[in-house]
């Protein structure tokens, strides 16, 4: 990209809740050992299918900053997440590798939930932490986030951790 990565408008969100890249589903053995997996992207490519036996399925391949991965939703899974499947959506998905229901028992990643990045920060976001160190504070410093405070209302907690380095 030549003006920046679309992603970034939302590396905040990317930095603050994903725990994995979307390159590490290609390594679903490593995935494994996680509890639960969230990736942020945009989605660059989608498609919408029928089944050989007429069900429908479909594919979401998603992008972002250092790979891609394509996920595949059948039954259920499709039905629930179809409403993301719009190309150039950004999206952020939980899940787990698990053991796949039918034939082999190969891993494959199952989808939990799927979220709006543009979403994200307000649904997730519990507060701002501030660390001060005492040397720092002084009257102008008080005053200056007094005024950030006034001005910016929110629904976050700020909390300020006051650290003495002596």
């Amino acid at each position: 990209y030549i003006s920046g990565h679309p992603l970034d408008e939302y590396r905040f969100e990317m930095d603050s809740f994903c725990n994995s890249a979307v390159a590490d589903l290609n390594d679903l053995e490593m995935l494994s050992a996680k509890n639960e997996v969230k990736v942020g992207g945009i989605i660059t490519a989608i498609a919408h299918r029928t089944t050989k036996t007429g069900k429908p399925f479909g594919t979401i391949t998603l992008e972002d900053y250092g790979g891609s991965f394509t996920f595949f939703l059948f039954g259920d899974d499709y039905l629930a997440h179809k409403q993301f499947m719009e190309g150039g959506w950004f999206i952020f998905v939980s899940g787990r590798a698990a053991n796949r229901r039918w034939g082999n028992q190969e891993l494959e990643f199952k989808i939990t939930k799927v979220e709006l990045l543009s979403e994200l920060r307000n649904k997730r976001s519990k507060g701002i932490q501030i660390s001060v160190d005492l040397e720092d504070i002084n009257e102008a410093m008080i005053m200056e986030l007094d005024n950030l405070c006034q001005t910016f209302k929110g629904d976050c907690k700020v909390q300020l951790m006051i650290t003495d380095k002596t």
